[in-house]
């Protein structure tokens, strides 16, 4: 095969590519409980993508399914220069931190027997047995509401 025949179907684009995905401003908190008693905490910037991934992760893995849900409201998602994560990382890792703080309490590992099958690799740090639903709730509603306040930008 010759040059010109190799390259004369190449289409030339008349519009520029499309932006890379920027990363999104603001996320929220979330807790899930799940027919099985566990409830699980975390952050995310698109509820609706995440809430299918927990149907997926949870539900065809182990056989859960969610029966309760809640969101934040917004919390700001972008990093700061100067620090090494976001607010909503910051406030997710205060959340995880006020889950594991009772005796009792049970963090999902799937390394331990009749607890999951090779989800995360060594093992889930945002799912909790012996946590109440409400509690979590009530705890992760105070940190968003006292956290910067989102500036939504004008049109």
């Amino acid at each position: 095969m010759t040059y010109d025949e190799l390259f004369t179907n190449i289409t030339v684009r008349d519009q520029p590519w499309p932006p890379k995905r920027q990363r999104a401003e603001t996320g929220c908190l979330y807790v899930v409980e799940f027919d099985s008693g566990w409830v699980k905490v975390g952050q995310t910037t698109t509820w609706p993508t995440r809430r299918g991934k927990l149907v997926t992760d949870f539900g065809d893995r182990y056989g859960w399914r969610i029966i309760r849900h809640w969101q934040s409201t917004p919390v700001s998602a972008l990093r700061l220069e100067a620090t090494p994560r976001s607010e909503l990382g910051d406030l997710e890792i205060r959340l995880k931190e006020f889950a594991r703080q009772p005796d009792g309490v049970s963090v999902f590992s799937d390394q331990l027997p009749n607890r999951g099958r090779r989800v995360c690799g060594a093992g889930e740090t945002e799912t909790f047995s012996g946590r109440s639903f409400g509690d979590l709730v009530a705890y992760a509603d105070v940190l968003a509401l006292c956290s910067t306040p989102v500036r939504h930008k004008r049109s």
